[in-house]
């Protein structure tokens, strides 16, 4: 079931990004003092299902793999983390308009199975 993303003016960016012009680097690492969101991959489900923040948070995003290859994507801003199987990974994000978004698993057969988590980001 796809959801409704607020679609003009969305601001959900990576703290940091690459020196070139080029797309963000997902795997960046947190700013100091970001406020650390664990999230869990597993049984084709993110645990939590709905992420609450508030617009303009630093996020250290921690994605735990509990069984095979996950990712938690968000299209519109180009964030991509990626784990392996048993695997855990930490990017920074920001989402800095107030809204809600839809991040998903982009493995294939993942999202269609399901794999999707709200972020609501409050005023």
């Amino acid at each position: 079931m796809m959801r409704p993303v607020a679609a003009a003016a969305l601001a959900i960016t990576l703290v940091a990004g690459c020196g070139d012009g080029s797309a963000p680097d997902a795997t960046s690492p947190p700013v100091t003092g970001a406020r650390p969101v664990d999230i869990r991959a597993e049984a084709l489900a993110f645990e939590p299902q709905v992420l609450t923040v508030a617009a303009g948070e630093d996020l250290a995003v921690t994605l735990v793999s509990g069984d095979i290859a996950h990712d938690l994507t968000l299209d519109e801003s180009g964030f991509r983390l990626q784990v392996d199987a048993g695997d855990t990974g930490t990017a920074a994000l920001r989402v800095g308009t107030p809204g809600t978004y839809t991040a998903y698993c982009s493995i294939p057969g993942h999202r269609e199975a399901g794999m999707e988590l709200t972020i609501e980001a409050a005023p």
